[in-house]
């Protein structure tokens, strides 16, 4: 339980810290999968694709592993 509310907390600060600075975002995050796509891809708009990133380098860093079908 407090793994689920630490990463909770850590996903709403990169929000916060994402939308505070303006920066452009080219990556969606699913927090259940730990999977990142592009904005095209067809499995961007789904429930859990709630963490943004602005580089593909940050979301590997997070744990994040590349969406096969985006390939981004």
């Amino acid at each position: 339980m407090k793994k689920i509310i630490v990463s909770y907390v850590f996903i709403s600060l990169l929000l916060v810290v994402g939308f505070a600075s303006n920066a452009a975002v080219n990556y969606v995050g699913n927090v259940k999968s730990k999977v990142f796509h592009e904005l095209s891809c067809r499995y961007a708009n789904c429930k859990k694709c709630i963490v943004s990133f602005k580089t593909r380098k940050a979301a590997i860093k997070l744990g994040y592993k590349p969406c096969k079908v985006c390939k981004p």
